[in-house]
């Protein structure tokens, strides 16, 4: 991220320099790019952070990382925020995660993040460390692209599942009828 910061400051200095008539619409749109919402359109009911920033929440608290890697110009990632915000257990179930958004130049050319391709939207749930768990997929999932999800159904699920799984949570099985 801090390059990205140093690469918009560079871009920001020649832009001036390099602008006879002091036009700006490049450099508003560099700016509109940094001033968006950390929600990317998934709700403001969630408490977002960017992946720097997810990380050192992860680390400091240990908690499970749910991740969100999605485009704006994609009609499939709309579908999905339309499910996360009209989702009152999802945005519960945040609760138990560091929830990342990431969006357009933010994603990472990080084949970790890509465990079978780069597509989108892909929601991964990762350890406090940054290791993504390939087992934590989508249930209605066909076999190609197992963390598309495109129901609140199939989010809460996965959210379920690796709430057990992080928090250590065991399901009692008893002998009664």
């Amino acid at each position: 991220m801090n390059l990205l910061k140093k690469l918009i400051f560079v871009f920001l200095i020649i832009s001036c320099c390099c602008s006879q008539h002091g036009s700006t619409a490049a450099v508003e749109d560099e700016k509109s790019a940094e001033d968006e919402p950390l929600d990317g359109g998934f709700g403001t009911n969630i408490t977002w952070w960017n992946l720097d920033e997810g990380l050192d929440h992860c680390n400091t608290t240990t908690k499970p990382m749910m991740m969100i890697i999605h485009k704006t110009w994609c009609p499939a990632c709309n579908t999905l925020k339309e499910c996360f915000i009209n989702s009152t257990l999802i945005q519960e179930l945040s609760q138990f995660f560091t929830m990342v958004n990431l969006m357009d130049q933010e994603v990472p050319e990080s084949e970790a993040l890509a465990p079978d391709g780069h597509y989108f939207p892909r929601i991964l749930f990762l350890t406090y460390d940054g290791q993504v768990v390939v087992d934590l997929q989508n249930p209605e999932a066909g076999k190609n692209y197992l963390y598309y999800y495109f129901t609140s159904k199939a989010v809460e699920v996965s959210m379920a599942k690796a709430i057990r799984l992080f928090y250590n949570i065991v399901e009692e099985k008893t002998n009664e009828l």
